[in-house]
């Protein structure tokens, strides 16, 4: 057996934004599976249309994988749809994270909604 040692580039997934404390606002089963996030939201923590994501549930414990929609700007709206329906519903917190792949690791983008008003507004 021969195991050869050669030059290799060693890459990372790292976190590289964080949207603490949003409010789930909507649930909606019978619609394709997504999450739905103000766009102004989305934007601030540079996530993007169509950008895989992972979801916490910091009410139930639950965690889900799933893409990203942008709502109405400035609306407060997070909606999940589709299977995610049954793991984020109505009132409860969450957290998004986005990640990336690299050999170097760069600055945390965080987001953090104050949650006194449970609005989702920034």
């Amino acid at each position: 057996m021969h195991i050869s040692s050669g030059d290799y580039m060693e890459q990372k997934i790292f976190c590289r934004a964080v949207i603490h404390n949003l409010v789930v606002t909507d649930a909606k089963p019978f619609c394709e599976g997504s999450i739905e996030i103000d766009a102004a939201i989305m934007e601030m923590a540079q996530i993007t249309e169509s950008e895989r994501v992972l979801v916490a549930n910091v009410s139930n414990g639950n965690r889900m994988e799933t893409y990203v929609v942008p709502a109405e700007r400035g609306s407060g709206r997070v909606e999940t749809s589709g299977s995610m329906s049954h793991l984020a519903k109505p009132g409860d917190i969450i957290c998004v994270m986005a990640f990336f792949i690299t050999d170097n690791l760069k600055r945390l983008k965080r987001i953090d909604l104050n949650l006194k008003g449970k609005c989702n507004k920034l």
